[in-house]
């Protein structure tokens, strides 16, 4: 009674899993029925896992083998029937040696895919059957549940390759030691497998069958699809339908062009209106930080004089020597030059003076340029340098007639 229950059990899963399946995949329904099938077999590694079992006793690695059908029910998920021949080893003293014949039913879910591989999760139960070495006696019957996952590797049109890791679990049955004392989800063990699945002549690689239900891209190929039975006025119905399609497709594009270019325009207004605000920005940063080098040049020049009226020659000096080398153009420049010379002629440094003096003549604009002149003449006289110091005052009577140091000149061409 036990047993039949069990089977009715599995049966009723199936018959839901297929149902659902059915509903979601409605869409399959037209491919060839090639195109849903594959046969595959395969190697199986199982290893049992003590960290549940209060023996607290581990397995060794043991062979297997098997053979499988998967059969597409939807897009991304497939029926796998499956029936194995299992050893599962247990690191008892005599080793205890499970030999187990299983029949499965799985639902294999796709999640990821591209070119290279398909991933997939895979859930399910089985029915299985098994005997001991060095344990129990006879053959017991129970139910096992599946959970897993594996990836498809596809190597030819019809071939794809298959790694699988799953985790078998008993459903009140022990394989460890004798049947006694049982509880739900008893036992568990690892199994890896590797295997090769064809799919039978007239079929496509999975990629196909799993893309066959999606929608594909408008191409010269599926433009317009024909049919032997289509009449010359379903075809134009057909072309007259696509073209509508192709127009307002078109029409989509132009309004996003549209939209796209409305958009960057005012994108460009806008960096328009910030490139003016930064300009006007640094405008004002730039005439205060003028405005500020201005001030800090005419205090320093009052400085310069101040130091200068109090016969301060030397701090005067440095403060305008100094000033003229980091403001050459500024209004003030000539006036600092100028000032600068008459502080090293009170120092009697009358040839630093004296160059300081002609440097006044690079700004002809300059309202010190007649009194650089005699100055220089001066200079050069504190020299001995008489003839260079005529030559000077020549030149001052020459380009200023009028200057009010005209007749101080005139006085020292009369000495010699």
């Amino acid at each position: 009674m036990m047993r039949k229950i069990k089977i009715v059990f599995v049966i009723s899963i199936f018959l839901f899993n297929l149902s659902l399946a059915t509903q979601t995949g409605s869409s399959m329904t037209n491919l060839p029925w090639q195109e849903k099938l594959k046969v595959g077999t395969q190697l199986n590694v199982n290893n049992y896992i003590g960290y549940f079992d209060k023996h607290a006793k581990n397995g060794k690695l043991s062979p297997g083998i098997g053979g499988y059908l998967d059969v597409m029910l939807a897009r991304d998920l497939y029926l796998n029937l499956a029936l194995d021949y299992n050893q599962v080893k247990i690191k008892y003293k005599p080793e205890l040696l499970n030999n187990i014949i299983q029949s499965e039913m799985n639902a294999k879910y796709f999640i990821l895919k591209n070119n290279q591989i398909y991933p997939y999760l895979k859930l399910g139960l089985g029915l299985f059957s098994f005997t001991q070495d060095n344990g129990f006696s006879g053959r017991h019957t129970a139910l096992m549940m599946k959970s897993g996952l594996g990836v498809e590797v596809p190597v030819a049109n019809l071939i794809n390759l298959n790694f699988g890791l799953n985790l078998n679990t008993t459903l009140k049955q022990k394989i460890d030691l004798s049947p006694a004392d049982l509880k739900l989800f008893e036992d568990h063990y690892l199994n890896m497998s590797m295997g090769i699945s064809f799919r039978l002549p007239g079929g496509e690689s999975h990629k196909s069958s799993v893309e066959a239900a999606r929608p594909q891209p408008y191409s010269a190929q599926n433009l317009i699809s024909i049919e032997p039975q289509d009449s010359i006025e379903s075809l134009k119905d057909k072309i007259e339908e696509r073209q509508e399609q192709i127009a307002k497709q078109k029409e989509m594009v132009e309004e996003s062009d549209k939209k796209i270019q409305a958009l960057a325009g005012l994108i460009e207004n806008k960096n328009d209106k910030i490139a003016t605000l930064a300009k006007k920005a640094r405008g004002r940063d730039e005439a205060k930080q003028q405005k500020m080098a201005d001030s800090q040049i005419r205090a320093k020049y009052n400085e310069g004089l101040t130091l200068f009226n109090q016969k301060n020659y030397k701090e005067a000096a440095k403060i305008f020597s100094q000033l003229l080398e980091n403001t050459p153009n500024h209004e003030l420049s000539s006036n600092i030059a100028y000032w600068a010379g008459e502080s090293y002629y009170g120092l009697e440094n009358y040839e630093v003076a004296k160059n300081y003096f002609d440097f006044v003549k690079k700004y002809p604009d300059s309202p010190k340029s007649d009194d650089a002149l005699i100055m220089a003449g001066q200079s050069l006289l504190k020299m001995g340098n008489n003839a260079q110091a005529d030559a000077v005052f020549k030149e001052l009577l020459e380009k200023y007639p009028d200057s009010e140091y005209a007749k101080l000149a005139h006085q020292y061409l009369a000495k010699d």
